[in-house]
Order: structure tokens, then C-alpha cells, then sequence
């Protein structure tokens, strides 16, 4: 092996059988990668693996498991993870989604984005492969296959696509299932969406069947893959593409067509009676201030200034100089002075936050004379970076966002930071969106799991946590989680 070419080489073939009264036993397939950016073991084992991986190791010419420099467990599984206290010496460890370095250094990448691997070089990346479990990882490599006398196959001589799956595929036997589109797959005591599970499960195992030519699975040989596993048709395929680009538009738009259309129909049309609903469950009044995360189209902004700002909205109706130069265009023009202070300045302010320079473009130019006029104010941030000042908001609200944050905890954690005390937090959603979306494949990079953001609300310090599904007053369908920054409490 050359030093800038990587090896493959199952370290130690797994298993799944069962066993005397009900009891399963499985151990999962360790893999070795050694190339240009050092040594990495894949999926070490459960913590009695320990001795054994250390054996195998040496086998293959690794001495010490402090010389491993890298190690990814493609889930958390109790059979990826239970070796990992024998490399304290690695320089990171992948665990699902978590990517951890020493000192307790975490690093954030978006493993649901499937688009973007987490690159350790052109021929060495992890892309997040969601199946039965949304926090699934896989290894690609760009390299050679150490020969193993359980491989059927034959062993090719030159480098070759090789994807390290864990459990999105058991074995060689299960690869043959991923055109079978049914959902006995799943098994009976699964809790999950099985029409959403099973179109994610889908899309995972085509997509790596697509870009591999050889696959590691959780248990047992290596094996080639065959035309014969992805039974996927054409329009499958195509339609596939076209709901990747629609999910994209939903996480992050742009200036692509299926962009356009999200704008023209979802944005506007189908969000603009949630973006109402929301903001009268804020019970905002004249002189709050309120924080609109994954602002969009600035719909919810407009609703909310009716609120938090009567004066200016009233102003700058029929005040056409008001709008285009704002409410002292008469000071700014230099025929009168410039006032200190107006009656608007009673009015509230609203803050927009949005990922997307388009969206940020487009609200904007709908705002722009309450931008004008000091009333609103755009940020081009994450919602795990509000540049916000602690307690300055007396009200959050975000419609269709959540799915997308890459850490529920971390961002609750960064808006209860700017909420005052007593302040809410108000998300809005119709399930019927969310499943449909999710049938068309337009929520592949996102997590629209409701139960998980209640139950982080609570996790980070939220109290009076309300879960509202029979609201008279809501649009048809939609429901609310609403929530408060606990109240400071006086002392005596």
C-alpha cells in the first residue's frame, strides 16, 4: 500500500443470531482504515470486545490503540461504542452525529444535510445516512481492500468506492431489499412515522448503493454492489432528484426555481395564516419587542408590527415621503431640526433572523419603511448565534424553523438567553404540512419531530409548557407549543 492511497480491511467479521430463550446475539463488523491522514477503526465493539480489538490490531500492524488516530461509530449503538475508553489518545471521535475532540471540544456540522460530508480529505469523508435511526453515519473511502476469506466477491487491486455503513445495511442479503417498497421492514414495536421512516430508510441505502462500489455492512462480509440491489425506477430516481432540490429550497432558499414556487405558495400562501396565528398567540402589546427566527418572506414581521407598533404603522400608511426617507424626512432634507425624540418612539421593535441571504433580500425590500423607521431590524444569523443582548425580547415566535435548527437544545438555550423574564416563546405547525412534505421527500434535511422540541423546551428551563391542538381560533389542523422564560423572583 502506497502512503497516499487508503486500506480497507475488516478487522473482525460481525454476526446476528439468535440465541436460546428469545435472547439475540450480535457483535457488529470492527473496519481499519489506514491511509494519509493516519489510522481510524470504525465501529470498535461493545466494552468485552476490548482484548479481542486489541489482538486484531497488532494482527494488522497497529501496536497500541494509541496510535488510532481517528474513531466513528456510525450510531450509538451498544455494540459500536462500548471500546471507545481504550483511545484517549485519538484526535476525534464521531459518534452519530457527535464529533467530539479532547478537552470536551465538540465540533457542529450538519450531518442531516446530506449534501455537505464531513470532509477529512478528497478520498476520506462522513455523510449523514438517516434509517430506523435519525443519528446514522458513513464512512466513504477512496481506497484498497486487504483480501478476507469470508469475501465472496473478488477483491479488486485498484481503489474503489468503498461506503462503511453500520446498521442501514445488516448484510449482503438485506442490500437486495432496498427495492422493496413496502414497510415490513419495520418491526412491529417501531414508534416512529413508518411512511416518513421508510422514505428516509429509502433514500439513504439508494443513495449509497449509488455512489459505492463496495459495501462494509453491520454484520458479516464485505460484498460488491450489484445491479440488482437498487430496483429503484427512473422516475423514481428523477423524482428523487427534484425533491432533493425542493428540500433544499425548504432548509435554506435561494434563487432556484423550486425556491420561486416554496416563495409563491408555501412561504406565502400556506404559512401566511400560521404566521397570524402565532403572532396572537404572542398577546403582544404597543411597545414589545419580538424576535421572528427563520423570518422568510417577513409575513410574520407585518403581522407583528400591527401589534408591537400601531403608531408607525398608522404614520407611515398614507405618508409617502415617511416611507421612502422615514418618519423625520423633513429633518433629513434640512428644513426643520431633527427632533429627539417622536411619538413613535413608543412603538415596539421587531428583529427578523434568517439563514438565507434571499429571504433576508426579499424582507428587506417588503419592510423597507419600517426599516426606515427603526422598527424592524434584519440579522443574517443561526438561531444558536441571536445577536441579541441578554433579555431584550419580550416575545419568540418561529413557524416551520425548528426542523431545521441543527441543535434543538443549543438554540432554545440561545432564546431563552434574549427572552426578558415572563417573556414566550410560540412555535406554530399543521401536521398535515409536515406529513405531506415528508411523503414528497421535501424533509429529508430536516427533523420535524414535535415531541423532541417540547421536550427540549423543558430540558432547557422553559416552564408553563402548553401543547395547543383544539384551538378554536387556529386555522384548521394547526396546532401551537407555546412556553415562558420563567419570572424573576423577588427577594425578601
Amino acid at each position: 500500500m502506497s502512503s497516499d492511497t487508503y486500506e480497507v480491511t475488516l478487522l473482525r467479521e460481525g454476526f446476528e443470531e439468535n440465541a436460546e430463550d428469545g435472547y439475540v446475539r450480535r457483535q457488529c463488523n470492527t473496519v481499519l482504515v489506514r491511509g494519509p491522514c493516519g489510522t481510524m477503526v470504525i465501529n470498535p465493539g461493545s466494552p468485552w470486545d476490548g482484548p479481542a480489538l486489541v489482538e486484531a490490531l497488532k494482527k494488522y500492524g497497529v501496536a497500541d490503540p494509541s496510535l488510532v488516530k481517528y474513531v466513528i461509530c456510525t450510531d450509538g449503538r451498544a455494540t459500536h461504542v462500548g471500546c471507545l475508553s481504550l483511545f484517549t489518545k485519538a484526535e476525534m471521535i464521531i459518534v452519530g452525529h457527535d464529533i467530539q475532540k479532547p478537552g470536551n471540544v465538540f465540533i457542529q456540522h450538519d450531518f442531516m444535510d446530506d449534501s455537505v460530508p464531513f470532509e477529512f480529505d478528497e478520498n476520506l469523508s462522513v455523510i449523514g445516512t438517516p434509517g430506523l435511526m435519525d443519528q446514522q453515519v458513513t464512512v466513504f473511502v477512496k481506497g484498497i481492500i486487504t483480501p478476507h476469506d469470508s469475501f465472496g466477491d473478488e477483491i479488486p487491486k485498484t481503489p474503489v468506492s468503498i461506503a462503511i455503513t453500520g446498521s442501514i445495511f445488516a448484510d449482503e442479503e438485506d442490500a437486495a431489499r432496498t427495492g422493496v417498497f413496502h414497510g415490513s421492514y419495520f418491526p412491529s414495536d417501531f414508534r416512529g412515522d413508518a411512511n416518513s421512516g421508510l422514505s428516509i430508510w429509502r433514500q439513504s441505502r439508494d443513495r449509497l448503493l449509488e455512489k459505492s462500489e463496495w459495501i462494509f455492512p453491520a454484520f458479516g462480509c464485505a460484498f460488491k454492489v450489484k445491479p440488482e440491489f437498487s430496483k429503484t425506477p427512473l422516475p423514481t430516481i428523477m423524482s428523487h432528484t427534484i425533491s432533493a432540490a425542493f428540500a433544499r429550497g425548504l432548509k435554506c432558499p435561494d434563487m432556484s426555481m423550486p425556491s420561486v414556487f416554496l416563495k409563491l405558495f408555501v412561504f406565502r400562501l400556506l404559512n401566511r395564516p400560521l404566521n397570524r396565528y402565532a403572532v396572537e398567540k404572542c398577546n403582544l402589546k404597543p411597545g414589545h419587542c419580538v424576535l421572528d427566527v427563520g423570518s422568510g418572506l417577513g409575513i410574520g414581521m407585518h403581522f407583528a408590527l400591527k401589534r408591537v407598533a400601531p403608531r408607525t404603522i398608522s404614520y407611515l400608511r398614507f405618508n409617502l415621503p415617511g416611507r421612502v426617507f422615514g418618519p423625520q424626512w423633513l429633518a433629513r432634507l434640512g428644513l426643520v431640526p431633527l427632533k429627539v425624540s417622536t411619538v413613535l418612539d413608543g412603538d415596539g421593535i421587531v428583529h427578523g433572523l434568517d439563514t438565507s441571504i434571499e429571504m433576508i433580500r426579499v424582507s428587506r425590500s417588503r419592510l423597507k419603511p419600517f426599516i426606515k423607521s427603526e422598527r424592524v431590524f434584519l440579522h443574517h444569523n443561526s438561531v444558536q448565534n441571536i445577536p441579541l443582548q441578554n433579555a431584550s425580547v419580550d416575545a419568540c415566535f418561529h413557524v416551520d424553523s425548528f426542523y431545521f435548527w441543527p441543535s434543538l437544545g443549543e438554540a432554545l438555550e440561545e432564546v431563552l438567553r434574549v427572552l426578558r423574564p415572563g417573556g414566550v416563546v410560540v412555535t406554530v405547525f399543521d401536521p398535515r404540512h409536515l406529513n405531506q412534505f415528508t411523503h414528497w421527500g421535501w424533509m429529508r434535511y430536516a427533523r420535524p419531530d414535535v415531541l423532541a422540541y417540547a421536550v427540549a423546551l423543558e430540558s432547557v428551563g422553559f416552564c408553563d409548557i402548553e401543547w395547543i391542538k383544539n384551538d378554536p381560533l387556529a386555522p384548521t389542523g394547526v396546532q401551537c407549543i407555546r412556553a415562558y422564560k420563567p419570572p424573576l423572583n423577588l427577594l425578601t
